[in-house]
């Protein structure tokens, strides 16, 4: 039943999308202005959006045809028109942002265990002895890749919403996220290995990679309703 949920969803987004090439240059990039806002709300229903946005979208598309710019449809300030049409959306559930801060979690988790795992074979294949690790600079290097990586989608989400995705300042701040997610680990690892050293074999971490991106699918389904 959900996967058919997510499926419909999905073609609706398409459909949506689709429509957009209708529009020519400047009334196409003030619509994905305005959309951005609203698809980017959070705290509304994302499904709603859709419909809403969708609709508008066809009024668009006739109006341009009858010669109507969106200044005429949306009014001088683009801002405005998307926090009204956003303030009319129904709340989206509490619990979103938590499966989609739960799915971000495990689904890292998951890629890092599971590449682990893939790791720890290749190694044992080929010199015959598995990866070994200091277990606190482990904890701290997944912690800070995991939060790193939270903290990058979400801000991506505001900047998307406020659709300042492109200025150099939101440039400059992804780098320094993408920067701490690789070198902080490196940095444990490599030059500050810290706790007892461990090893975890990789016929535990493949399985538990795989469990945990299951696991992950299933918070995103959850997210997705």
């Amino acid at each position: 039943m959900e996967d058919k949920h997510l499926n419909e969803f999905n073609a609706m987004n398409l459909d949506y999308m689709r429509k957009t090439k209708y529009l020519n240059g400047s009334n196409k990039a003030a619509f994905m202005a305005v959309a951005n806002y609203v698809r980017f709300s959070y705290t509304k229903s994302e499904r709603d959006a859709h419909v809403i946005l969708s609709d508008m979208l066809d009024h668009l598309i006739e109006a341009q045809e009858n010669g109507t710019q969106t200044a005429d449809f949306f009014g001088d300030d683009y801002q405005a028109f998307a926090q009204e049409i956003t303030a009319e959306l129904p709340d989206e559930s509490r619990y979103k942002m938590l499966y989609h801060f739960l799915f971000i979690l495990v689904l890292n988790l998951g890629s890092v265990t599971l590449a682990y795992g893939v790791g720890d074979l290749i190694k044992l294949l080929a010199t015959g002895t598995h990866l070994r690790f200091p277990l606190i600079s482990l904890i701290i290097s997944c912690t800070v890749f995991v939060v790193t990586v939270s903290l990058l989608t979400f801000f991506m989400i505001i900047t998307a919403r406020n659709n300042t995705s492109k200025t150099l300042k939101t440039k400059l701040i992804i780098y320094l996220l993408v920067f701490l997610m690789l070198m902080v680990p490196l940095l444990f690892f490599i030059f500050f290995p810290i706790g007892s050293i461990m090893s975890f074999k990789y016929y535990y971490a493949i399985p538990s990679g795989i469990i945990l991106f299951v696991l992950a699918r299933y918070f995103y389904k959850k997210m997705s309703r």
